[in-house]
């Protein structure tokens, strides 16, 4: 997270989308399934998230972006992909939204 946190302060005005897959959630509700503790973890991203001023593009479609491939008690889905931009960016494309479309890919 440091590294996103030195980004973004060398930034200035300049509009800024940030997106991938960040390997964590932002809040307990991205979470679907058993999952363990996870509060630190979600703490720390938070904190960067605040510390760089990014805001979460309004999402359409589905909510989660990741399986465990596992089913019944076993199954867990998590929204790990995200697009985060910071104000300058909302200034100039103030209706941008995100689309997400699970596509399954058998192995």
């Amino acid at each position: 997270m440091g590294t996103l946190i030195d980004i973004m302060e060398g930034v200035g005005d300049d509009p800024w989308l940030v997106l991938g897959d960040f390997n964590t959630v932002r809040d307990p509700s991205e979470v679907n399934g058993t999952s363990g503790d996870i509060s630190n973890v979600v703490e720390e991203f938070q904190d960067c998230i605040r510390s760089t001023g990014l805001l979460d593009l309004p999402m359409q479609g589905e909510t989660y972006t990741w399986h465990n491939c596992s089913h019944g008690a076993r199954s867990l889905w998590k929204k790990l992909d995200r697009m985060m931009a910071n104000a300058h960016w909302f200034r100039r494309w103030p209706n941008a939204i995100q689309y997400r479309e699970h596509l399954i890919i058998p192995r």
